[in-house]
Protein backbone atom coordinates (compact mmCIF):
# COMPACT_ATOMS: atom_id res chain seq x y z
CA UNK A 1 0.00 0.00 0.00
CA UNK A 2 1.29 3.47 -0.90
CA UNK A 3 2.74 5.64 1.85
CA UNK A 4 0.88 8.66 0.44
CA UNK A 5 -2.90 8.43 0.29
CA UNK A 6 -3.64 8.48 -3.45
CA UNK A 7 -7.32 9.35 -3.74
CA UNK A 8 -7.23 9.47 -7.53
CA UNK A 9 -6.25 5.81 -7.55
CA UNK A 10 -8.66 4.51 -4.93
CA UNK A 11 -11.58 6.59 -6.27
CA UNK A 12 -10.88 5.46 -9.84
CA UNK A 13 -10.73 9.06 -11.11
CA UNK A 14 -7.52 9.41 -13.19
CA UNK A 15 -7.79 13.19 -13.55
CA UNK A 16 -8.62 13.85 -9.88
CA UNK A 17 -5.19 15.36 -9.25
CA UNK A 18 -5.70 17.97 -11.98
CA UNK A 19 -9.21 18.65 -10.66
CA UNK A 20 -7.78 19.27 -7.21
CA UNK A 21 -5.31 21.72 -8.77
CA UNK A 22 -8.37 23.55 -10.13
CA UNK A 23 -9.86 23.49 -6.63
CA UNK A 24 -6.65 24.89 -5.19
CA UNK A 25 -6.68 27.69 -7.78
CA UNK A 26 -10.24 28.47 -6.71
CA UNK A 27 -9.14 28.53 -3.06
CA UNK A 28 -6.36 31.02 -3.85
CA UNK A 29 -8.73 33.21 -5.84
CA UNK A 30 -11.44 33.12 -3.16
CA UNK A 31 -9.08 33.96 -0.29
CA UNK A 32 -7.42 36.86 -2.12
CA UNK A 33 -7.53 40.05 -0.05
CA UNK A 34 -5.38 43.16 0.18
CA UNK A 35 -4.42 42.38 3.76
CA UNK A 36 -1.15 40.58 4.43
CA UNK A 37 -2.23 39.74 7.99
CA UNK A 38 -4.85 37.39 6.54
CA UNK A 39 -3.49 36.35 3.17
CA UNK A 40 0.02 35.33 4.28
CA UNK A 41 -1.03 32.77 6.91
CA UNK A 42 -3.81 31.60 4.56
CA UNK A 43 -1.30 30.93 1.78
CA UNK A 44 0.94 29.07 4.21
CA UNK A 45 -1.94 26.79 5.19
CA UNK A 46 -2.81 26.11 1.55
CA UNK A 47 0.82 25.25 0.76
CA UNK A 48 0.82 22.79 3.67
CA UNK A 49 -1.53 20.66 1.60
CA UNK A 50 -3.31 17.71 3.19
CA UNK A 51 -5.31 14.77 1.93
CA UNK A 52 -7.95 17.00 0.30
CA UNK A 53 -10.43 14.27 1.20
CA UNK A 54 -13.51 16.49 1.40
CA UNK A 55 -13.17 18.21 -1.99
CA UNK A 56 -12.34 14.82 -3.50
CA UNK A 57 -15.62 13.48 -2.12
CA UNK A 58 -17.54 16.41 -3.65
CA UNK A 59 -15.98 15.61 -7.03
CA UNK A 60 -16.43 11.83 -6.76
CA UNK A 61 -20.05 12.03 -5.59
CA UNK A 62 -20.88 14.39 -8.47
CA UNK A 63 -19.65 11.66 -10.85
CA UNK A 64 -21.57 8.73 -9.36
CA UNK A 65 -24.24 8.87 -12.07
CA UNK A 66 -21.73 9.47 -14.86
CA UNK A 67 -21.99 13.25 -15.01
CA UNK A 68 -18.88 15.28 -15.85
CA UNK A 69 -17.39 17.64 -13.30
CA UNK A 70 -18.29 21.28 -13.98
CA UNK A 71 -17.28 24.65 -12.56
CA UNK A 72 -20.10 24.58 -10.00
CA UNK A 73 -18.80 21.31 -8.58
CA UNK A 74 -15.28 22.73 -8.30
CA UNK A 75 -16.57 25.82 -6.49
CA UNK A 76 -18.47 23.67 -4.00
CA UNK A 77 -15.42 21.46 -3.52
CA UNK A 78 -13.36 24.57 -2.72
CA UNK A 79 -16.07 25.82 -0.37
CA UNK A 80 -16.03 22.58 1.61
CA UNK A 81 -12.24 22.66 1.87
CA UNK A 82 -12.39 26.25 3.12
CA UNK A 83 -14.73 25.15 5.91
CA UNK A 84 -12.31 22.37 6.77
CA UNK A 85 -9.20 24.58 6.83
CA UNK A 86 -10.99 27.35 8.73
CA UNK A 87 -12.16 24.85 11.35
CA UNK A 88 -8.61 23.51 11.72
CA UNK A 89 -7.36 27.04 12.42
CA UNK A 90 -9.87 27.23 15.27
CA UNK A 91 -9.04 23.69 16.43
CA UNK A 92 -5.37 24.64 16.70
CA UNK A 93 -6.32 27.54 18.97
CA UNK A 94 -8.32 25.24 21.24
CA UNK A 95 -5.55 22.60 21.26
CA UNK A 96 -2.78 25.22 21.54
CA UNK A 97 -1.07 23.44 18.64
CA UNK A 98 2.08 25.03 17.25
CA UNK A 99 2.39 22.72 14.25
CA UNK A 100 0.03 21.06 11.80
CA UNK A 101 1.33 18.98 8.91
CA UNK A 102 4.78 20.10 10.07
CA UNK A 103 3.89 23.72 9.27
CA UNK A 104 3.47 26.51 11.83
CA UNK A 105 -0.16 27.08 12.82
CA UNK A 106 -1.60 30.58 12.70
CA UNK A 107 -1.90 30.84 16.48
CA UNK A 108 1.64 29.46 16.79
CA UNK A 109 3.20 32.00 14.44
CA UNK A 110 0.90 35.01 14.19
CA UNK A 111 -0.88 34.61 17.51
CA UNK A 112 -4.34 33.68 18.77
CA UNK A 113 -6.08 36.92 17.74
CA UNK A 114 -4.88 36.59 14.15
CA UNK A 115 -5.87 32.92 14.15
CA UNK A 116 -9.44 33.72 15.22
CA UNK A 117 -9.78 36.32 12.47
CA UNK A 118 -8.17 34.11 9.80
CA UNK A 119 -10.40 31.15 10.67
CA UNK A 120 -13.50 33.35 10.66
CA UNK A 121 -12.47 34.82 7.30
CA UNK A 122 -12.18 31.36 5.76
CA UNK A 123 -15.57 30.24 7.07
CA UNK A 124 -17.22 33.43 5.80
CA UNK A 125 -15.56 33.01 2.40
CA UNK A 126 -16.76 29.39 2.27
CA UNK A 127 -20.37 30.53 2.67
CA UNK A 128 -19.88 33.31 0.13
CA UNK A 129 -18.37 30.94 -2.43
CA UNK A 130 -21.10 28.29 -2.01
CA UNK A 131 -23.82 30.96 -2.21
CA UNK A 132 -22.36 32.21 -5.48
CA UNK A 133 -23.45 28.92 -7.08
CA UNK A 134 -26.99 29.13 -5.67
CA UNK A 135 -28.86 29.77 -2.44
CA UNK A 136 -29.41 26.12 -1.49
CA UNK A 137 -25.69 25.32 -1.59
CA UNK A 138 -25.00 28.33 0.62
CA UNK A 139 -27.60 27.13 3.11
CA UNK A 140 -26.04 23.63 3.23
CA UNK A 141 -22.59 25.06 3.97
CA UNK A 142 -23.91 27.49 6.60
CA UNK A 143 -25.91 24.68 8.25
CA UNK A 144 -22.80 22.52 8.33
CA UNK A 145 -20.76 25.22 10.06
CA UNK A 146 -23.56 25.51 12.62
CA UNK A 147 -23.46 21.74 13.21
CA UNK A 148 -19.67 21.82 13.58
CA UNK A 149 -19.88 24.57 16.19
CA UNK A 150 -22.51 22.55 18.06
CA UNK A 151 -20.29 19.46 18.05
CA UNK A 152 -17.20 21.33 19.20
CA UNK A 153 -19.18 23.06 21.95
CA UNK A 154 -20.46 19.74 23.25
CA UNK A 155 -16.94 18.33 23.33
CA UNK A 156 -15.56 21.34 25.20
CA UNK A 157 -18.41 21.15 27.72
CA UNK A 158 -17.34 17.57 28.51
CA UNK A 159 -13.65 18.34 29.08
CA UNK A 160 -12.40 16.36 32.05
CA UNK A 161 -15.68 14.47 32.35
CA UNK A 162 -14.82 10.81 32.94
CA UNK A 163 -18.55 10.04 33.04
CA UNK A 164 -19.07 11.31 29.50
CA UNK A 165 -21.64 9.06 27.85
CA UNK A 166 -21.17 7.32 24.52
CA UNK A 167 -24.29 9.15 23.35
CA UNK A 168 -22.66 12.49 24.18
CA UNK A 169 -19.49 11.42 22.36
CA UNK A 170 -21.48 10.42 19.27
CA UNK A 171 -23.45 13.67 19.30
CA UNK A 172 -20.22 15.63 19.40
CA UNK A 173 -18.45 13.85 16.54
CA UNK A 174 -21.59 13.87 14.41
CA UNK A 175 -21.36 17.64 14.49
CA UNK A 176 -17.66 18.41 14.54
CA UNK A 177 -16.54 15.87 11.90
CA UNK A 178 -19.27 13.80 10.26
CA UNK A 179 -21.42 16.80 9.30
CA UNK A 180 -18.78 18.23 6.95
CA UNK A 181 -17.98 14.92 5.26
CA UNK A 182 -21.71 14.29 4.83
CA UNK A 183 -22.14 17.80 3.40
CA UNK A 184 -19.30 17.21 0.93
CA UNK A 185 -21.09 14.12 -0.38
CA UNK A 186 -24.48 15.86 -0.48
CA UNK A 187 -23.06 18.84 -2.34
CA UNK A 188 -21.49 16.51 -4.90
CA UNK A 189 -24.87 14.96 -5.60
CA UNK A 190 -26.56 18.35 -5.54
CA UNK A 191 -24.11 19.83 -8.06
CA UNK A 192 -24.98 16.94 -10.41
CA UNK A 193 -28.75 17.59 -10.03
CA UNK A 194 -29.45 14.20 -8.46
CA UNK A 195 -32.77 13.32 -6.84
CA UNK A 196 -33.45 13.96 -3.16
CA UNK A 197 -33.28 10.21 -2.50
CA UNK A 198 -29.85 10.00 -4.11
CA UNK A 199 -28.52 13.08 -2.31
CA UNK A 200 -29.73 11.75 1.05
CA UNK A 201 -28.07 8.38 0.33
CA UNK A 202 -24.78 10.15 -0.37
CA UNK A 203 -25.25 12.12 2.84
CA UNK A 204 -25.72 8.89 4.85
CA UNK A 205 -22.57 7.51 3.25
CA UNK A 206 -20.65 10.62 4.27
CA UNK A 207 -22.17 10.61 7.75
CA UNK A 208 -21.03 7.09 8.59
CA UNK A 209 -17.69 7.53 6.86
CA UNK A 210 -17.25 10.72 8.89
CA UNK A 211 -17.97 8.93 12.17
CA UNK A 212 -15.45 6.21 11.28
CA UNK A 213 -12.95 8.87 10.21
CA UNK A 214 -13.16 10.65 13.58
CA UNK A 215 -12.88 7.41 15.54
CA UNK A 216 -9.76 6.55 13.54
CA UNK A 217 -8.39 10.01 14.31
CA UNK A 218 -9.11 9.45 18.01
CA UNK A 219 -7.05 6.25 17.89
CA UNK A 220 -4.19 8.01 16.08
CA UNK A 221 -3.99 10.56 18.88
CA UNK A 222 -3.15 7.60 21.14
CA UNK A 223 -1.30 5.22 18.84
CA UNK A 224 0.63 7.33 16.32
CA UNK A 225 3.76 9.46 16.61
CA UNK A 226 4.20 13.19 16.02
CA UNK A 227 6.34 12.42 12.96
CA UNK A 228 3.77 10.09 11.39
CA UNK A 229 0.73 12.14 12.45
CA UNK A 230 2.12 15.53 11.44
CA UNK A 231 1.21 17.12 14.76
CA UNK A 232 1.68 16.33 18.47
CA UNK A 233 -0.09 13.23 19.78
CA UNK A 234 -1.84 12.83 23.10
CA UNK A 235 -3.45 16.27 22.84
CA UNK A 236 -6.92 14.90 23.64
CA UNK A 237 -5.54 13.31 26.81
CA UNK A 238 -3.70 16.51 27.81
CA UNK A 239 -6.83 18.61 27.21
CA UNK A 240 -9.11 16.22 29.10
CA UNK A 241 -11.04 15.20 25.98
CA UNK A 242 -12.06 11.59 26.59
CA UNK A 243 -12.70 9.88 23.27
CA UNK A 244 -14.23 6.50 22.45
CA UNK A 245 -11.31 4.18 23.35
CA UNK A 246 -10.90 5.90 26.72
CA UNK A 247 -14.64 5.95 27.44
CA UNK A 248 -14.84 2.25 26.64
CA UNK A 249 -11.87 1.59 28.92
CA UNK A 250 -13.58 3.45 31.76
CA UNK A 251 -16.46 0.97 31.48
CA UNK A 252 -14.17 -1.94 32.39
CA UNK A 253 -12.81 -3.27 35.67
CA UNK A 254 -9.58 -1.38 34.93
CA UNK A 255 -11.35 1.94 35.44
CA UNK A 256 -9.28 2.80 38.54
CA UNK A 257 -5.95 2.28 36.77
CA UNK A 258 -7.14 4.18 33.70
CA UNK A 259 -8.32 7.08 35.85
CA UNK A 260 -4.87 7.25 37.41
CA UNK A 261 -3.18 7.40 34.01
CA UNK A 262 -5.60 10.14 32.95
CA UNK A 263 -4.58 12.20 35.97
CA UNK A 264 -0.89 11.87 35.21
CA UNK A 265 -1.18 11.99 31.38
CA UNK A 266 0.85 8.77 31.10
CA UNK A 267 0.05 7.99 27.48
CA UNK A 268 2.11 4.81 27.09
CA UNK A 269 0.73 3.22 30.24
CA UNK A 270 -2.81 4.28 29.31
CA UNK A 271 -2.51 2.63 25.90
CA UNK A 272 -1.31 -0.60 27.55
CA UNK A 273 -4.46 -0.63 29.69
CA UNK A 274 -6.68 0.10 26.68
CA UNK A 275 -5.08 -2.77 24.78
CA UNK A 276 -5.35 -5.11 27.77
CA UNK A 277 -9.04 -4.31 28.33
CA UNK A 278 -9.75 -4.66 24.58
CA UNK A 279 -11.08 -1.09 24.54
CA UNK A 280 -9.09 -0.36 21.38
CA UNK A 281 -10.41 -3.56 19.81
CA UNK A 282 -13.97 -2.44 20.63
CA UNK A 283 -13.24 0.97 19.10
CA UNK A 284 -12.17 -0.75 15.89
CA UNK A 285 -15.47 -2.67 15.94
CA UNK A 286 -17.35 0.65 16.14
CA UNK A 287 -15.26 1.90 13.21
CA UNK A 288 -15.96 -1.19 11.14
CA UNK A 289 -19.69 -0.99 11.91
CA UNK A 290 -19.81 2.54 10.52
CA UNK A 291 -17.79 1.49 7.49
CA UNK A 292 -20.39 -1.22 6.76
CA UNK A 293 -23.21 1.33 7.13
CA UNK A 294 -21.46 3.74 4.76
CA UNK A 295 -21.17 1.01 2.14
CA UNK A 296 -24.83 0.05 2.55
CA UNK A 297 -25.90 3.65 1.88
CA UNK A 298 -24.46 3.40 -1.63
CA UNK A 299 -26.44 0.31 -2.63
CA UNK A 300 -28.84 2.39 -4.75
CA UNK A 301 -25.96 3.35 -7.07
CA UNK A 302 -24.12 1.41 -9.74
CA UNK A 303 -20.98 2.07 -11.71
CA UNK A 304 -17.23 2.29 -11.11
CA UNK A 305 -17.19 5.53 -9.08
CA UNK A 306 -19.89 4.27 -6.71
CA UNK A 307 -17.96 1.03 -6.29
CA UNK A 308 -14.77 2.97 -5.58
CA UNK A 309 -16.55 5.16 -3.02
CA UNK A 310 -17.83 2.06 -1.25
CA UNK A 311 -14.26 0.77 -0.93
CA UNK A 312 -12.78 4.07 0.27
CA UNK A 313 -13.58 3.89 4.03
CA UNK A 314 -12.00 0.42 4.47
CA UNK A 315 -9.09 1.46 2.25
CA UNK A 316 -8.54 4.51 4.43
CA UNK A 317 -8.53 2.40 7.61
CA UNK A 318 -5.95 0.06 6.08
CA UNK A 319 -3.84 2.99 4.90
CA UNK A 320 -3.82 4.44 8.42
CA UNK A 321 -2.76 1.10 9.92
CA UNK A 322 0.12 0.77 7.48
CA UNK A 323 1.32 4.37 7.54
CA UNK A 324 0.27 6.19 10.70
CA UNK A 325 0.13 3.67 13.55
CA UNK A 326 3.36 3.54 15.56
CA UNK A 327 5.37 0.39 14.91
CA UNK A 328 5.02 -0.94 18.47
CA UNK A 329 1.22 -1.04 18.10
CA UNK A 330 0.86 -2.06 14.45
CA UNK A 331 0.93 -5.84 14.98
CA UNK A 332 -1.69 -5.66 17.73
CA UNK A 333 -3.86 -3.41 15.58
CA UNK A 334 -3.73 -5.77 12.58
CA UNK A 335 -4.90 -8.70 14.74
CA UNK A 336 -8.00 -6.75 15.82
CA UNK A 337 -9.05 -5.63 12.35
CA UNK A 338 -11.76 -7.43 10.36
CA UNK A 339 -12.77 -5.03 7.53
Amino acid sequence: MKTKLDLSDVLNIPDLTSRLVDVNDQLVETLQIDNSNIIEPSKRLLRAGGKRLRPSLVIACSMVEGRKVDHKTLKLAASVELVHIGSLVHDDIIDRSKLRRKVATVNGQEGINHAIITGDYMLAKACQLASSTDQTAGVIVARTITDMCDGESRELADKGNQSRSLEAYYKSIEGKTASLIAAACELGGYSASMSDIQIKALGRYGHHFGLAFQMIDDLLDLLSTAELYGKPIGTDLTEGIYTLPILLGLQTTARGRIEQHLKTNELEFLVKQLLKTKSIKRTIEYIEDNIRKSVKALEIFNGPVAEALSQLPAYYLNWVINNQIANQYKASFLKMQKV
